[in-house]
């Protein structure tokens, strides 16, 4: 088919796909604006009682990492559950390779980042 026929269509699908990411961006935005009330209010009740408090926008991303991280965490261990080994097994050892020495490097470079922090002073 030509792309003037397909060409209304690939658009409406754009749209279609582009308003399909609109309720998690929201949903982000709602995330971030109420963790910045939370935020500031915290910081006006330290303030208006003496107390000196943490800066709380890190606690807050911190929990919103860790939470982050067992998200990450759970969907590879559905990923692993539907994994079928042999289909894996079918593309040979490059693969492994390649994923292995990724997370080599990137265990070494964390490392390497921590340490380096630690000599200097930082932590």
């Amino acid at each position: 088919m030509s792309d003037a026929i397909l060409g209304g269509t690939r658009a409406a699908s754009l749209i279609e796909r582009a308003a399909t990411l609109l309720p998690g961006l929201g949903l982000l935005f709602a995330v971030g604006y109420a963790g910045k009330l939370t935020e500031q209010r915290i910081t006006t009740w330290g303030k208006s009682y003496h107390v000196v408090l943490p800066n709380i926008e890190y606690v807050l991303w911190a929990i919103l990492y860790g939470l982050a991280i067992w998200a990450f965490l759970l969907t590879f261990a559905g990923v692993g559950l539907s994994a079928d080994l042999r289909k894996i097994q079918a593309l040979g050892w490059r693969p492994l390779a390649v994923a292995a020495g990724g997370m080599a490097g990137i265990a070494v470079l964390t490392f390497a980042l921590v340490w380096t922090a630690d000599w200097s002073g930082w932590l």
